[in-house]
């Protein structure tokens, strides 16, 4: 590390930091305390509550793969059908994982100071325990036993994608709840993407955007697991992001958010039309 970049010590880690590795991007920042052997993850309070959100998506456990880059999670549902990436902005996950603690996604949360802009998470005693530091409160979160299983990211090269604001899917989404679980997402001939859903009597459409780029496609997803999704995502006016909607016919859907404060894709599965 040059030695004209300043060494920031965090306020509110209250331990001896030795030097800091060369990590520092936006909501996240990485160190090492040479005393006591230890990396450190200064986070953004909000963005690890966005990170939690999205991995609660698909699961209420959270495996944090720690690298001297950052922090990344592979999330999948119990019956395989979605999968969750999330990572810090900054975080290469393609690094050598250093180690991985496995806790309760809630009790990871609870620790979250709402008052507060950043906590800071430090995995102790060979990835057995991880201390959580607030300003004035620290949280020692004991591991899982067992074992991580890694699962690998699916190479997608889906044909058709489109842009569309997080508003505008949640109300969509939203919009086919009192109608059916069976979401279709297809292209029309001229040249718009549509949210459809029939059941019975009833076909409801809603317009998810004007423009596409690729072939025409068209595949049926889960209502449910896309509502889900629609948990995590910001809605509101001031948090509200663009979404990069890739999918192609009767193959799997992937949603990737343009998020400042984490990077996350969501992976949903394709449903038999009948």
């Amino acid at each position: 590390m040059s030695d004209d970049i300043p060494i920031p010590v965090p306020k509110d880690y209250g331990f001896t930091i030795g030097q800091q590795t060369q990590v520092s991007h936006g909501s996240l920042e990485v160190g090492f305390d040479t005393g006591a052997n230890e990396y450190w993850y200064r986070l953004e309070s909000a963005a690890l509550r966005r990170y939690l959100d999205f991995v609660a998506v698909c699961s209420e456990e959270v495996w944090l793969y720690f690298t001297e880059s950052g922090i990344f999670t592979r999330a999948v549902d119990n019956s395989f059908v979605a999968m969750a990436e999330v990572s810090f902005h900054g975080t290469d996950t393609t690094d050598e994982v250093i180690g991985v603690v496995g806790v309760d996604v809630k009790d990871l949360v609870n620790c979250i100071d709402k008052d507060e802009k950043h906590i800071t998470l430090v995995p102790q005693h060979e990835f057995s325990e991880l201390l959580v530091v607030n300003d004035n409160c620290m949280t020692t979160l004991k591991a899982y036993d067992e074992e991580p299983v890694t699962p690998k990211t699916p190479e997608l090269d889906l044909t058709t994608f489109t842009t569309i604001g997080s508003i505008q899917f949640d109300k969509a989404c939203k919009r086919m709840k009192s109608v059916g679980d069976d979401y279709v997402i297809r292209t029309t001939e001229g040249g718009r993407v549509k949210l459809i859903c029939k059941s019975g009597s009833i076909t409801r459409e809603y317009n998810l955007s004007d423009t596409y780029a690729g072939d025409p496609a068209r595949a049926q997803y889960s209502g449910q697991y896309l509502l889900g999704l629609c948990k995590a995502i910001p809605t509101t006016k001031n948090a509200a992001i663009d979404l990069l909607i890739e999918w192609e016919d009767d193959k799997p859907l992937m949603v990737t958010g343009k998020d400042d404060l984490v990077r996350w894709q969501y992976m949903l599965a394709p449903r038999e039309e009948y």
